[in-house]
């Protein structure tokens, strides 16, 4: 009974490994194929570079039985890998380096990236490379150990998800995305208002909350500030902040030195955990604060909590009753139990922080008055905020914007970490009473629910970032279970099935295996020729963005200097508009341009997503027909009405309606770049006598 058990996880092995070799042949082959004419369409190089390929693919599927079924014929090659191992010394640590960052190096910092974009390949490298990076933590007479190869799994997925925010660290001037730009632009308003022409009694108003502002502004205290450092900061931003929430969820309260490995480990897996959201950085921060409160002093709690919640209040306001329901939760599951129930001390200290949460998230932005408002927040407001744009229930299910849709998704993140917890629970590694398990279900289960709505906002449904607070909150479940159960359980392969590992080995590996298929290049289309070939694209007139590629570089400085001049020569016509592409103001790509500060995209964006357009646009619409602006900086504009099988067809048509089509009324594109997302309108010398106001 106990063999045909085993047979079944040995077979899948074996089968999972013969179908990934053969989907990285095919890929390689398709990269090789059509590179020349020798063996039909594959130059000699290429020939003999996939021909190699699959004969080791052959070995390595030969390896992989002979370890699953016959693992004694394999002994003296592993002695003498263990023998070897030994002699390494302090160069060993070189090769775990290597191991550790080689898919990152080749997937994301060489062209190699471009071409194998597929899953087989990519794949493939990250499991040999985790399988080297576990053979060479390993020491003593076994090759490799379950805690190496978790271990090994663990930090070469952490290395690939910090791969991830930094891939846009360049110093390129032109927006990388629809909204990035601009967002640039937003965080430099804080401390950065010097860089514009502006009066001075004016006030700026970015489309961002104070506690985003507040992050991706700090480095604007510098007056020398590059666009390549603030992206720098925020990359460093997507990382910092998810790994300090893991240390202060994971914190060893106990203090033994014993720990402190296991506690960064620990760390670099809630890092990998949260990343599937992503997570704005201010609500991490919030939550770091909550877990530093947790098994602290009630008179250091106390302020904690209140500073979390006041925090999260001013950065969005429906995160204002998050930190309050963490603190609930934490507490109340992780009291001890006397005889089964908790004690009315522990009742007390948790109806205490979260009062002190609510404090912080409700009152006290009132009683500041830093955000007019946003400080008066309610579930009433949390209410209107979502009433007031419409919900696209559709988007929970798999469609064109996000692939299997938010539900299918949040299952695939989270299945692998319930799992793990369901099986404390069952083991009495956790032990809850009724109360408890009611505080954990009742706040995971309000979480959820205020997620899933967020992500059906129009706008919305692109990724699981609405899910922030739930993911959280199942975070904070984890560090429970981490604190009770002694931990060793998780690295003792005896007591745990195989089953069992399978599912710890997919808590690190599924989301890593998303950032994985994620690496790509931000490399200059220096070299787009020989690229295309590579990467089998036909079309002799492709742009380089079909490869997720930048123009080239000569082609970044004329398009720089053909804006700086159509913006000289606009300035003594009338007011440029920077409705886009904002960033070149915000570093000096362009000088000496008094900003219009209204009418900026995403708010242009905000607006025309909600039930009020109609009473927000007319003063735009005057300015677009009094030919108020000489020019306007914009990304392309188009007029094609789309359905909701198109990715974000709903915002789309609402951009089209309100903003696109009225500008296209007064203004005519002068210079459209769609590789660098930019077009150039001047007004129209001749007004369509359809465009009659009011618009639209």
């Amino acid at each position: 009974m106990s063999s045909n058990k085993n047979s079944l996880p040995r077979l899948l092995v074996i089968l999972f490994s013969a179908a990934l070799l053969t989907q990285a042949c095919l890929e390689l082959n398709r990269v090789a194929w059509g590179t020349g004419i020798w063996l039909g369409e594959y130059s000699p190089k290429w020939a003999l570079g996939f021909f190699g390929f699959v004969l080791v693919c052959v070995a390595l599927l030969a390896l992989v039985r002979t370890q699953i079924w016959s693992p004694r014929q394999l002994d003296p090659a592993q002695a003498a890998l263990i023998r070897l191992r030994a002699r390494l010394g302090f160069v060993r640590w070189g090769f775990v380096i290597v191991f550790a960052f080689a898919p990152v190096l080749l997937f994301q910092y060489t062209s190699w990236g471009v071409v194998f974009t597929g899953f087989g390949i990519r794949l493939l490298v990250w499991i040999l490379s985790t399988l080297g990076l576990a053979i060479m933590l390993g020491r003593g007479d076994a090759l490799l150990f379950w805690r190496d190869a978790l271990v090994a799994a663990l930090v070469s997925g952490a290395v690939v998800g910090a791969s991830i925010p930094l891939a846009g660290v360049t110093s390129y001037p032109f927006s990388l995305g629809w909204s990035e730009g601009n967002r640039l632009w937003d965080y430099s308003i804080l401390f950065g208002r010097e860089r514009y022409v502006f009066p001075a009694d004016s006030q700026l108003t970015p489309f961002l909350d104070v506690g985003r502002q507040l992050i991706g502004g700090l480095p604007f205290l510098y007056p020398g500030l590059t666009i390549f450092q603030e992206r720098l900061w925020l990359g460093l931003m997507g990382i910092v902040p998810y790994v300090l929430v893991g240390l202060c969820v994971f914190y060893p309260w106990g203090g033994m030195a014993s720990r402190q490995t296991s506690w960064m480990l620990a760390a670099l897996w809630g890092f990998l955990f949260l990343r599937q959201g992503p997570i704005h950085t201010p609500l991490l921060f919030s939550a770091a604060v909550v877990a530093l409160a947790w098994r602290r002093p009630l008179w250091l709690s106390l302020p904690l909590l209140a500073a979390a919640g006041y925090f999260a209040s001013v950065s969005r306001f429906t995160w204002a009753f998050a930190p309050a329901m963490w603190a609930g939760m934490l507490w109340l599951a992780s009291a001890g139990l006397d005889n089964g129930r908790l004690a009315a001390r522990d009742w007390g200290r948790a109806i205490a922080l979260g009062l002190a949460g609510l404090f912080g998230g409700l009152i006290l932005p009132q009683l500041t008055g830093l955000l007019a408002g946003t400080g008066n927040v309610s579930v009433t407001q949390v209410a209107a905020s979502v009433g007031r744009q419409p919900l696209l229930w559709y988007r929970l299910l798999p469609n064109s914007t996000y692939n299997l849709g938010i539900i299918v998704n949040l299952i695939i993140a989270i299945t692998p970490l319930v799992i793990v917890l369901l099986f404390a629970v069952r083991q009495k590694l956790w032990t809850l009473n009724l109360w408890q398990r009611l505080a954990i279900l009742g706040v995971l289960a309000a979480l959820l629910v205020v997620g899933l709505i967020a992500s059906t906002k129009i706008g919305g449904g692109g990724d699981l970032h609405n899910m922030d607070m739930f993911l959280i909150g199942l975070l904070f479940c984890a560090g429970m279970v981490w604190e009770k159960s002694g931990r060793v359980w998780l690295t003792d392969e005896a007591s745990l099935s195989v089953w069992m590992r399978i599912a710890l080995i997919a808590l690190i590996a599924l989301p890593a295996y998303g950032t994985l298929l994620r690496l790509r290049p931000l490399l200059y289309a220096d070299d787009f020729t020989r690229l295309k070939v590579l990467a089998d694209v036909d079309d002799p007139y492709a742009d380089p963005r079909i490869l997720g590629l930048l123009p080239p570089r000569t082609d970044v400085d004329d398009t720089l200097d053909l804006v700086r001049e159509y913006v000289t020569n606009a300035q003594s016509q009338g007011d440029v508009l920077f409705m886009d592409q904002r960033q070149l103001l915000a570093f000096r790509f362009v000088v000496d341009v008094p900003l219009v500060a209204e009418y900026e995209k995403k708010y242009l964006m905000d607006q025309a997503m909600g039930e009020t357009a109609a009473s927000t646009f007319p003063a735009f619409y005057r300015d677009l027909a009094n030919h108020r602006f000489s020019l306007i900086i914009s990304d392309p504009l188009r007029l094609p009405i789309k359905d909701s099988d198109y990715s974000f067809g709903e915002e789309n048509n609402a951009w089209v309606k309100w903003v696109a089509a009225p500008i296209l009324c007064y203004y005519e594109p002068a210079v459209t770049l769609e590789e660098f997302r930019l077009q150039l309108l001047v007004p129209l010398e001749t007004i369509s006598p359809d465009c009659v106001m009011p618009l639209p």
